[in-house]
């Protein structure tokens, strides 16, 4: 729905919805990877700040991208029944130094 509603307005950088999708769904299969072959206790991205983590930033307290990781790497994990327990956590520099923190 938010896909389809950004790409029928004129000012949709389709090629920045692009990557954020491809990078994405790559980061999600890397967590997944690392998830399912690996016991780790902490996993996390830790970015700076370009565009694909500003797209959207100022309607949304997630970055789109961390919310489409997130929510990629569950669905991998449960198609697959890998348990996802630990969470992978999200960090964006920020002007108030916060990060975000996906729930299970």
């Amino acid at each position: 729905m938010f896909v389809r509603r950004e790409l029928k307005k004129n000012k949709t950088n389709i090629r920045l919805i692009r990557d954020i999708y491809i990078v994405a769904s790559i980061a999600a299969y890397l967590m997944f990877e690392v998830t399912k072959n690996l016991e780790v206790e902490i996993m996390g991205w830790f970015s700076d700040r370009d565009d694909l983590l500003n797209y959207k930033s100022s309607q949304l307290d997630t970055p789109t991208i961390f919310m489409l990781t997130h929510t990629l790497y569950h669905i991998l994990c449960e198609n697959k029944g890998v348990d996802s327990k630990n969470n992978p956590i999200f960090f964006a520099p920020e002007r108030k130094a916060t990060f975000h923190m996906m729930p299970c």
